[in-house]
């Protein structure tokens, strides 16, 4: 009996201990993405009860039209990124519309798995998306574009709400590092496939 007891007190110290590493890998690797990073030349991130607003912008050193037609190949992401983007899988494509599965790595938290929807707009050069299959949250982003005056660069305008569907534990200052990382990996992927870089 004092055995069973023993182990069992020893086995619930092992995971607290367990529990206790994760969370701090957590929040070590959000702090990482705090501050200002050279994907993004303007942030904006509000919490209004489960839901983030954010709104992010970035300069590319490159034309409109080829800023756009990478950002409408999300299936090609595992192809530029595929350390943060272990899987990008065309689903379906019809029209304006592609839907998309994407299996990632955002900080040190389980693989997320995501099948979105994209609607492509390259006319006015906007993309929105929408999670169809996420376990974690509702995401719908939109994507606007716009080319400069001498045509050489294209400044991204992003906007984003994402609906916590399970009441999320995680501190807010992981969320948010969760919320830019997964940005930057597709900027970087982006810049990776037009062979840029952003303007510091």
């Amino acid at each position: 009996m004092k055995k069973t007891v023993i182990l069992g007190v020893v086995g619930a110290v092992v995971v607290v201990l367990a529990v206790g590493w994760w969370y701090l890998s957590l929040r070590r690797a959000a702090v990482e993405w705090e501050g200002p990073l050279k994907e993004i030349a303007s942030e904006k991130m509000e919490k209004s009860g489960d839901t983030w607003h954010i709104e992010f912008q970035t300069l590319f050193d490159a034309q409109v039209d080829r800023v756009y037609e990478a950002y409408s190949q999300p299936e090609r992401a595992h192809e530029f990124e595929p350390d943060r983007v272990l899987a990008s899988e065309l689903k379906s494509s019809s029209g304006d519309k592609k839907v998309v599965e994407i299996r990632a790595r955002v900080l040190n938290l389980p693989i997320q798995r995501l099948i979105i929807e994209y609607t492509l707009d390259p006319k006015a050069k906007h993309i929105t998306t929408r999670t169809l299959d996420y376990n974690m949250a509702d995401i719908a982003s939109r994507y606007e574009f716009e080319g400069s005056p001498d045509g050489k660069r294209t400044l991204l305008k992003f906007t984003e709400t994402s609906k916590d569907k399970l009441g999320n534990p995680l501190p807010e200052s992981v969320q948010r590092g969760a919320h830019k990382e997964s940005y930057v990996t597709g900027v970087r992927a982006v810049n990776k496939a037009l062979g840029i870089f952003p303007s510091p």
